[in-house]
């Protein structure tokens, strides 16, 4: 759990810092007290699922962005690769296990 904490804690900084924001900024953004943020970045308190959600919409990432970073811009990225190269993949596999056979009309 303390692992989840620490990376939690760490993008939690980096996305505010990455934005520009203070803790006080954020904490106006969110409607909450500025003992919010600190205390969530001290790691002295947890945040609620709703808090969550809060924190991820100031800090314009996606929730998951806030344990693991910039993991929906890898999902991205891999739904992108493979719109891009899955549809050759397919056509090669089937061609090889189907192939068109060409009749002679002579």
């Amino acid at each position: 759990m303390e692992k989840h904490q620490s990376q939690f804690i760490m993008n939690l900084k980096y996305y505010r810092e990455l934005r520009g924001l203070s803790q006080a900024e954020l904490a106006g953004i969110m409607e909450c007290g500025t003992g919010t943020i600190g205390n969530l970045e001290a790691g002295s308190s947890k945040p609620s699922f709703d808090l969550l959600i809060k924190l991820a919409y100031a800090l314009e990432v996606e929730p998951c962005d806030l344990f693991l970073r910039n993991s929906s811009n890898a999902q991205k990225e891999i739904c992108d690769f493979l719109r891009m190269e899955l549809p050759q993949y397919i056509k090669e596999i089937t061609d090889k296990k189907f192939p068109i056979q060409e009749t002679d009309n002579n």
